[in-house]
Order: structure tokens, then C-alpha cells, then sequence
């Protein structure tokens, strides 16, 4: 999906498909997998397309900082992982 870089035009090419959510998913995988780099070429491509997103800044503390953790989990996430 990445290497698609023509939008279609028919009924099947919506618009969220478009924006940054597939570098941002491949941003977090990537660092999650220790691949640094690629974490952050697809962190700088998704920040490029949504400069603004509070998240996608966030993440880049993180990835483009180097830091050796992973980005921070998401509030629904980190219900999820919460220790009694």
C-alpha cells in the first residue's frame, strides 16, 4: 500500500487512505522491531502529510530522538497494560 503513490478515482479510494495513517503504522511496527531508521523515515513521510498531529509529535520525541524505548502507548493502550 505504501508504494501506491497515484490516488484511483473510483468509489473504493477513500480518502482516509491517503493520509498519513499508513507511514504513522508503519513508523510504530518498525520501531517496535528495532528498525530504527525505517521508524523514522516513515515517522518524517506521516509528519510531512499531518504536521500538526499532537501524536505523530509526540512519537517523534521518541523515534527521531533515538531513545532506545518504544513511543508512548496511546490512553487507550495504556488501560490495557495498567498494573493494579
Amino acid at each position: 500500500a505504501l508504494a501506491i503513490r497515484e490516488r484511483p478515482r473510483h468509489y473504493q479510494s477513500f480518502a482516509y487512505a491517503w493520509g498519513e495513517r499508513l507511514d504513522d503504522m508503519a513508523s510504530v511496527c518498525a520501531w517496535y522491531m528495532g528498525l530504527k531508521d525505517k521508524a523514522a523515515e516513515h515517522l518524517r513521510q506521516a509528519l510531512t502529510v499531518n504536521p500538526g498531529d499532537a501524536r505523530l509529535q509526540g512519537n517523534a520525541k521518541f523515534i527521531l530522538a533515538g531513545k532506545p524505548a518504544g513511543p508512548p502507548l496511546q490512553p487507550s493502550a495504556q488501560k490495557l497494560v495498567a498494573v493494579p
